[in-house]
């Protein structure tokens, strides 16, 4: 995919730069429990992890439970902050595709609350140009919208950027925004899922990640 135009690389942030699955199941298996009492299973509950969090909590609460329920995460996840980790490498690419001068954004179905706390727990706010997440927007990935909005907020255009995540809403999103299109196979998404998506390119190693602007 050489192309010396390539300016622009959004990422997806859970299972494509880190690994917040262990934080988020026991934050959801808590808050579940709490509220329902029922056991959820770290199957059951990775399954969604792509999605925004509301849109999973409506899947074991009521709509008038969901608002605590939330809020609730978000304490949550501040507790279990110390579980979010990036995949090895990550922030080794992120530097260098920064001080090669690319601009970096990330996309992701995290809301404001989570956002938060992974950004405190990363400590990588001097590398990433813009932040995009879930609440921005009135439709989340897969629809285009918050894709968009980072390219709008960093002044480019859909040909000058590509989308780099691990689900098939990250690939659908940057597909219907225009954008070029990468998918990562050391997330949460099995290869065959992410094959059907027909991504530009495929990467199989975060070290992979910077290399993007040769590829």
């Amino acid at each position: 995919m050489t192309d010396t135009h390539l300016n622009t690389i959004l990422f997806d942030l859970d299972g494509t730069l880190i690994n917040s699955l262990p934080a988020y199941i026991v934050s959801f298996q808590q808050n579940i429990r709490e509220v329902t009492g029922r056991d959820v299973s770290a199957d059951e509950l990775a399954a969604h992890i792509s999605i925004p969090t509301p849109r999973i909590l409506e899947h074991y609460a009521a709509p008038e439970q969901i608002p605590g329920m939330v809020a609730r995460h978000n304490e949550l996840m501040r507790q279990n902050a110390s579980r979010i980790k990036f995949y090895p490498g990550v922030p080794e690419a992120l530097r260098s595709l920064r001080a090669a001068g690319l601009k970096l954004g990330v996309v992701t179905s995290q809301i404001e609350g989570e956002l938060a706390t992974t950004r405190a727990a990363l400590g990588i706010d001097d590398l990433i140009h813009v932040w995009i997440h879930s609440d921005l927007v009135a439709h989340p990935k897969p629809a285009p919208d918050p894709v968009l909005l980072a390219l709008e907020r960093l002044g480019e255009a859909p040909e000058t950027a590509i989308m780099v995540g691990d689900s098939i809403y990250d690939l659908g999103a940057g597909k219907a925004a225009g954008v070029r299109t990468a998918a990562v196979t050391w997330g949460f998404t099995a290869l065959p899922a992410l094959l059907e998506k027909s991504p530009d390119l495929v990467l199989r190693d975060p070290a992979e990640l910077a290399q993007l602007p040769g590829m």
